[in-house]
C-alpha cells in the first residue's frame, strides 16, 4: 500500500543570518602549473576549508570534490556572508 499528500500553501521565507566576515588570505594546498596563455605556478586551494571573509587573488584554482573553479589573473574570488564564492575582475586590470 502506498499513500501521496501534495500540499499547496504559503510560507515566510526562511531567516538566514549571514556568518561574520573578517576578510584573511588562506594558505593554499598546493602549487600546479597551469596554462593562462603560459603555464604559471598557481596556487590551488581546498574549497571546504575557506570560510566566509576568505579572498584569493587569481591566477588560483579552488578544488572541491564535484567542481573546480578557475580564478585567471586579474580576477579575485572571496568567500561572502552566505558561504558563496563571488570572482570579481580587479579594476586596475580593465583596459579602458
Amino acid at each position: 500500500m502506498s499513500v501521496r499528500v501534495t500540499a499547496i500553501g504559503i510560507t515566510q521565507k526562511p531567516k538566514i543570518k549571514p556568518a561574520d566576515v573578517r576578510e584573511y588570505s588562506p594558505e593554499p594546498k598546493f602549487f600546479r602549473q597551469v596554462y593562462f596563455d603560459e603555464w604559471i605556478n598557481t596556487s590551488v586551494y581546498d574549497r571546504r576549508v575557506l570560510r566566509s571573509g576568505v579572498k584569493i587573488e587569481g591566477p588560483a584554482v579552488i578544488e572541491d570534490y564535484d567542481t573546480t573553479l578557475v580564478i585567471p589573473l586579474g580576477y579575485t574570488a572571496f568567500v561572502d556572508g552566505y558561504g558563496n564564492i563571488r570572482i570579481q575582475r580587479d579594476l586596475d586590470q580593465i583596459n579602458v
